[in-house]
This record gives C-alpha cells, sequence and structure tokens, in this order.
C-alpha cells in the first residue's frame, strides 16, 4: 500500500543523502490573495457502501482537500463546478484495495464542503483521472463560485516561497508556508511523473489541496509526505 511505498522510499533517500533546504529571506507578511482564496478552497469527504459476499454493508469513508479550478453553464441553463485534488482522494477502488475490500461498491458519493460551510455532492462514478495523482470531478451547483486560476510551475525557482492551503485532518482550513527544495523526475513505485519536494508543512487530509506561487496562482497540488529522522518534505505535483 502507498504506506509501504513511503517508507520503503523514505530508508532508500536516508541511506544516500541528507536533504536540507532553508527559506529564503524574503518578507513573510501574509499575502491579501489568501482571503480570497480560502473562498475556493474545499474539504472533500467520500463515503462508499460496500457489500461483502453475505450482503453485509460496510461503511468506508475518508477526507482530502481541493480547489474550484472552473466552471460552466449548461444549454439547459444548469450551472455545474469543476474541483480538482489528488488522483487517490477520488479514487474509490484503490481506496478499497488499501482496505483488502473486494466486495459490491452499493452507493458511493462526495462531498465538497466551503469554509462558510455551503456543500455540494457528486456521486464517485463522476471522478476523472489525469497523469500521476491528480483527478479531478464536475458537480452541478446553484450560483457562480469563484475559481482559482492556474500558474506556471515552470517559473517557480528552488527557494521560492509556497502555500498549501488545504484541510488537515478533516478538521479545518488552514495555510502553510515553505519553499521549493527539489525537483525529482519521478519517485518510483508512488509517483510516475515530475514532482517537487518542499518545506511545507501538511498532513494527513491535505492532499489534493492546492500549492499557491506569490502571486496566488495554483503550481502544484498536495500528493504525499516524505519523512525522516529530523526532516520533513511534502509531495508536490506540479500542474501540467
Amino acid at each position: 500500500n502507498m504506506t509501504k511505498r513511503i517508507s520503503a522510499l523514505i530508508l532508500i533517500l536516508a541511506a544516500i543523502c541528507t536533504l536540507s533546504c532553508q527559506p529564503r529571506n524574503d518578507k513573510m507578511a501574509a499575502p491579501g490573495f489568501l482571503s480570497t482564496t480560502m473562498d475556493s478552497v474545499v474539504m472533500i469527504s467520500a463515503a462508499v457502501d460496500v457489500a461483502d459476499e453475505d450482503g453485509k454493508i460496510h461503511v468506508y469513508d475518508w477526507s482530502g482537500s481541493g480547489w474550484a479550478a472552473d466552471q460552466k453553464q449548461l444549454p439547459d441553463g444548469s450551472l455545474k463546478i469543476m474541483f480538482r485534488t489528488a488522483g487517490h482522494v477520488l479514487d474509490v477502488v484503490d481506496a478499497l484495495e488499501s482496505e483488502n475490500e473486494d466486495g459490491r461498491v452499493v452507493s458511493g458519493w462526495f462531498t465538497f464542503t466551503y469554509q462558510n460551510g455551503e456543500k455540494l455532492r457528486a456521486p464517485y462514478t463522476e471522478a476523472r483521472f489525469e497523469p500521476g495523482d491528480s483527478g479531478y470531478i464536475w458537480v452541478f451547483e446553484d450560483h457562480w463560485r469563484p475559481t482559482l486560476k492556474d500558474g506556471d510551475p515552470s517559473k517557480v525557482r528552488l527557494g521560492d516561497t509556497l502555500y498549501a492551503v488545504g484541510c488537515p485532518l478533516g478538521m479545518g482550513y488552514s495555510v502553510t508556508t515553505g519553499s521549493l527544495a527539489m525537483r525529482i523526475s519521478r519517485i518510483e513505485d508512488f509517483l510516475n511523473v515530475p514532482c517537487w519536494l518542499a518545506t511545507v508543512m501538511v498532513a494527513h487530509g491535505n492532499s489534493g489541496g492546492p500549492i499557491l506561487n506569490e502571486g496566488g496562482e495554483v503550481v502544484a497540488h498536495v500528493v504525499g509526505v516524505m519523512a525522516g529522522t529530523g526532516w520533513q518534505f511534502s509531495i508536490l505535483q506540479p500542474r501540467r
């Protein structure tokens, strides 16, 4: 499972190198865009009912983070909004396999909760996936909502300040800062696309949350954590 793969990776990295990076000495006052950014970030909660061979229902749930990335009006006048996140937050099959669950999915829903308490829902079958650990889902909504703009990951330099916005531990909405420490072409058995290591502190539940540059644009999202004795890096997948 993912935990074992990351643990193996940590041991390998700890044996071959010592990683360190300090943020640049830039002014760290909270930028103005963060207050409006929070209006576009959501906690994503999954609830899946699975029937075993005897017909007994087992309920599985987990949570992550995401952001409103796009919206559109359909010909019939209805509105839909697109939430982006990490692929594993939306991957019901992978989540159940990690629990050694091979039963039949009876129903499954994602709930998207804004900071102000507003909620939207969509069936798990609407989820779509992209290369690496990236996914998105279109959800019906009843009014236009603010979205976050994509930035250019190629313009982010080592040492540049990054902001992670999300819902760690499903307890609330938070912002942490850090810097880009390293670029990696891929992480064996974990991520098969280019990724970043950063000093931004994240926790369980931050997965899928947006990573912003100093202009408030989304340049990556959280996919995991790499840690060892005395050090920790967040694993980020830059936007394509």
